[in-house]
């Protein structure tokens, strides 16, 4: 096991349980996986899991995540930040989102040439900004722009459908296209 990845178990551990504002819930525990294409031709896969912690009209945010690529590339993400949250009323929302980002990446036969930013370990920011929309209180639309400066800029756009099952566990589809990549998966969260 990775020390980032024993870190930000660790991390995730340490944040405090509360009870959530009233609205959307951004007190949970997620886990993502997915399917990866890079514009090189290459397929992997990817998994990231995220604790958020809702304090009223912000939220802390912990992750971290690994991709797999056919090419025998793997690299981890480790983040934190902080989002900002302008609730209109209890269907719709803008979320704003500053991350700290280190990325790791090893790659036993070098860098592929065309690989641009995903092939370079380091550290910068990831900013996004988002819109949740909710149906009803089953279904929500979720839909955003990020842009990461780590090496060379990365601009992309992410949508998704999520099902709440119950007060607790929500199940959902995504979609994110970015310089590089795109990446279609699924998530189930655990909210406090």
């Amino acid at each position: 096991m990775s020390q980032a990845f024993r870190t930000a178990l660790f991390l995730l551990l340490l944040l405090p349980s509360a009870v959530p504002a009233a609205g959307f819930n951004y007190h949970y525990t997620g886990l993502q996986g997915g399917e990866v294409e890079h514009d090189s031709g290459v397929s992997g896969s990817a998994w990231r899991i995220e604790q958020s912690k809702d304090t009223g009209n912000r939220r802390v945010i912990l992750e971290y995540g690994e991709h797999r690529w056919d090419n025998d590339l793997e690299s981890s993400r480790l983040g934190f930040g902080m989002g900002w949250i302008s609730r209109y009323d209890r269907n719709a929302e803008l979320r704003f989102e500053a991350r700290y980002l280190r990325l790791d990446v090893d790659a036993p036969g070098g860098v592929p040439a065309d690989w641009n930013a995903w092939g370079r370990s380091g550290s910068g920011f990831e900013y996004s900004a988002g819109l949740r929309f909710a149906t009803d209180r089953t279904v929500e639309l979720d839909a955003g722009i990020h842009h990461q400066v780590i090496g060379e800029d990365n601009t992309g756009y992410h949508a998704g459908l999520l099902f709440n099952l119950n007060q607790r566990i929500t199940l959902g589809l995504q979609w994110q296209i970015d310089d590089y990549a795109t990446t279609r998966g699924a998530q189930l969260r655990w909210q406090y």
